[in-house]
């Protein structure tokens, strides 16, 4: 669970579903580019009752739970691994070297 409407990098985030955990989460920031809402967790409002309500079906629903958490990894691998972010850094950087450039 991430109940923070301010810490929003949504590293955490990417780190559970890495572990093949799915999040419920607030919706906010970075969090909406990590967890795909009904497929590795659940994005839900700063409402109180709204969250636990998202927790508690998460929770008591194992085979759900479960199918998020093998698509949660699946995502982690393919989007967030360490190769993922240093190619997308690369390809950023060398965007910006030719826009100086230009």
């Amino acid at each position: 669970m991430f109940a923070s409407r301010t810490e929003t990098q949504g590293l955490s985030v990417a780190e559970a579903h890495a572990t093949g955990l799915p999040v419920v989460a607030i919706r906010a920031g970075g969090v909406e580019d990590v967890v795909r809402d009904g497929e590795t967790g659940l994005l839900v409002s700063a409402d109180v009752n709204q969250f636990a309500s998202a927790l508690q079906e998460l929770l008591l629903d194992q085979s759900r739970r479960l199918r998020m958490g093998v698509k949660a990894r699946e995502v982690a691998v393919n989007e967030f691994s360490a190769d993922r972010s240093v190619a997308r850094h690369v390809e950023l950087y060398s965007e910006l070297i030719g826009a100086r450039v230009n």
